[in-house]
């Protein structure tokens, strides 16, 4: 998580009304029955100071890494707290549905799997994704053959590299990979603004089947 995105700098701490994006995000992982422990991993670059202090303030675990490197910085916060596994969510995906979550976590939990996932293929929406990883098969990876694309987005080598590792993909019945709930543009930002709005304290308690009905009509 980083402040310095091209496309809506800041957005993990950007305001949705009265709450940032972050709290959003963090408030959802709440309603998950199977997360224990919450860890922001960030740059420790100047830049993302802030979110260390939004960390701090609010009593959840951070780790400062590398600002390019993120493969080695997740695999340092996996040290760090003594992982095995971890769940991973991105600063655009203020809608997470801990439902989905859940699911994807007792596939992992029965089944013997590297990665979880349900975006190989995609056929959930944008800004629903869901990762988790085995840290044993992240510490397995030589991070000298990484390219600098696998570097950045890290979670990139297991799917270039599939036949290596055990992948579970959760497939939606119904396709909806061109709906788009991510916070990766301006417009996007604005649309849940209005539905945050519109929602007030329940905008969390949204299913995602809900969340897909208000996306497809685009009216609030």
């Amino acid at each position: 998580m980083r402040l310095n995105s091209k496309r809506l700098p800041g957005k993990a701490l950007l305001k949705i009304n009265d709450k940032t994006v972050l709290q959003n995000i963090i408030l959802r992982l709440k309603k998950s029955k199977s997360i224990k422990k919450i860890i922001v991993s960030t740059s420790n670059k100047k830049s993302d100071d802030p979110i260390v202090r939004f960390c701090k303030k609010n009593e959840i675990f951070v780790f400062k890494g590398s600002l390019d490197h993120v493969f080695n910085r997740i695999k340092m916060t996996s040290k760090k707290f003594k992982l095995n596994y971890f769940l991973r969510v991105c600063a655009d995906s203020p809608l997470i549905d801990p439902v989905l979550i859940d699911r994807c976590m007792k596939k992992f939990i029965k089944g013997n799997y590297d990665i979880v996932t349900n975006k190989f293929p995609r056929s959930y929406p944008k800004g629903q994704t869901v990762e988790i990883i085995k840290v044993s098969a992240l510490n397995n990876i030589n991070e000298k053959i990484l390219t600098s694309d696998q570097k950045e987005h890290f979670t990139k080598y297991f799917y270039d590299n599939s036949k290596k590792f055990r992948i579970y993909n959760l497939n939606f019945s119904k396709q909806k990979k061109f709906i788009s709930m991510a916070l990766d543009n301006k417009t996007n930002f604005n649309f849940l603004k209005k539905l945050t709005k519109k929602y007030k304290d329940k905008i969390n308690d949204l299913s995602l089947n809900q969340l897909i009905k208000i996306y497809e009509k685009k009216n609030i």
